[in-house]
């Protein structure tokens, strides 16, 4: 906290209001495949998944590739499709919709 100066010949302290490190209370958002990447980079298993949950985990994970610094999922139909971040998926909406081969060319 920060330090308050007294002045002794008041006997009501004053408030103050300043805050240096105003980042001190700030929130990060953790990306969805944080804990996928982390498996598939460095081998780290997440520390609060019980045994059971630990066993699903590990049975999803088998799906992805990790090809640094993006990651894949593999779909039964053989095709390996890059993972986005949710801060990306306006982008490429975007690109999809407004480049050469914008619209839509069949009913799928």
């Amino acid at each position: 906290m920060s330090k308050l100066t007294v002045d002794s010949t008041s006997d009501i302290t004053p408030i103050d209001d300043y805050f240096p490190d105003e980042s001190l209370l700030s929130l990060c958002s953790i990306p969805w495949s944080a804990n996928i990447d982390n498996v598939l980079a460095i081998g780290f298993l997440p520390a609060h998944l019980d045994t059971q949950d630990k066993r699903k985990f590990l049975s999803d994970v088998q799906n992805f590739y990790w090809d640094n610094p993006y990651l894949f999922k593999y779909y039964p139909n053989q095709i390996y499709q890059r993972c986005i971040l949710d801060n990306e998926v306006s982008n490429v909406m975007k690109f999809c919709h407004s480049e050469a081969c914008e619209g839509y060319f069949s009913s799928r």
